[in-house]
């Protein structure tokens, strides 16, 4: 669990060579994203499925607040489907940071991770 900009959340991450055969399940995804954050108490499940072989990851929203944070961070609109195409974001760690700026947007692309890790 990570604190980015206020909220609780957590960040996941799901390595594969085949990012159809997750995405297929996007909807059971989401429903288990929004069941997680109200079983721990957190503000916020992201969950990044990452194609190994193309570079590139898909971000699955579980709520409207998730799609508007990561849509402004990598500047990628989250389609009606809930996902986003982000290309060359392959780690958690690496590429995904914490700002807390005036533009009250607590996520960015970053050349390394300064987020606060709080389990």
């Amino acid at each position: 669990v990570y604190t980015i900009g206020g909220l609780n959340m957590r960040i996941s991450v799901l390595e594969t060579t085949r990012p159809g055969a997750a995405l297929a399940k996007r909807a059971a995804l989401q429903d288990a994203m929004r069941q997680t954050a109200q079983e721990q108490g957190l503000d916020e499940v992201l969950l990044f499925v990452v194609d190994v072989l193309d570079e590139s990851a898909t971000f699955v929203s579980s709520s409207t607040r998730s799609a508007e944070m990561v849509g402004r961070a990598w500047g990628s609109a989250v389609g009606r489907s809930g996902t986003a195409k982000l290309p060359g974001v392959l780690s958690r760690k690496k590429q995904v940071g914490c700002a807390d700026n005036d533009q009250g947007e607590p996520l960015r692309r970053r050349g390394s991770w300064d987020g606060q890790r709080t389990e």
